[in-house]
């Protein structure tokens, strides 16, 4: 066995050390998306915020923040304090998937209604998309159940929640002109004992706006709620 001298070790050491430096992989990270056989690179801010898009509107700028603003005021105003509220993903339908599936984009909204509903100082208890997950496997009920409004309303009693928060997105591609895409929202609050709509926003927001590009790419980007379209 051939043996090194220390200082030949400690030259090996340094040459190792700076080989593995150079070798380190960079490239950017990549989220595997089910359904699409290339994995997309993450293109966005991961700190990204929904509200900060704009709103399609004649009135002026309006942004998504603001309408989400209005549809959490509606909640607080006739949910009435110290009722339970959960916040369900947003629930996107589309001719690129066999039935619904969640995008990012439908995760951060539901995040963002829950932040600004604790942020206002609601005084009940309210559960975000982690929450609501946990909730969910509880109940032993199974996420696919909660993918439109008419379901929550069969299925909503079994959270244990007074009022939960669903919602619906449509995009449409070239609509107009063509590269101008649309995404519909269309949020909900529903009262769970009576099935009756404590507070509904819809707007939309198109891909030709500045700053809406993040916007667009979260909402292409498939989350882990519903993984293989279940």
């Amino acid at each position: 066995m051939i043996r090194l001298s220390q200082a030949a070790q400690a030259a090996l050491g340094v040459a190792l050390l700076a080989f593995s430096a150079c070798t380190v992989d960079r490239t950017a990270e990549r989220t595997p998306i089910p359904h699409v056989t290339v994995e997309q690179p993450a293109t966005f801010d991961s700190g990204y915020q929904v509200g900060e898009a704009y709103v399609l509107t004649e009135a002026g700028d309006v942004t998504v923040g603001e309408r989400l603003s209005d549809f959490c005021l509606g909640i607080a105003a006739k949910g009435g304090q110290g009722v339970s509220v959960g916040c369900l993903p947003v629930v996107t339908y589309d001719l690129r998937r066999v039935g619904p599936w969640v995008s990012e984009l439908g995760m951060r909204l539901a995040d963002d209604v829950a932040e600004r509903l604790k942020a206002a100082g609601y005084a009940g208890e309210v559960l975000n998309t982690p929450e609501m997950d946990a909730r969910i496997q509880r109940s032993g009920l199974d996420k696919a159940l909660f993918a439109n409004v008419t379901a929550v309303t069969q299925h909503g009693a079994g959270l244990g929640l007074g009022v939960v928060a669903c919602g619906t997105l449509k995009r449409e591609n070239s609509l107009g002109v063509a590269g101008r895409d649309v995404i519909t929202l269309d949020l909900t609050a529903l009262d769970v004992g009576s099935g009756s709509v404590l507070a509904r926003v819809t707007f939309e927001v198109a891909s030709d706006r500045a700053g809406n590009r993040a916007f667009f790419e979260l909402a292409q980007r498939e989350s882990l709620w519903l993984p293989e379209g279940r």
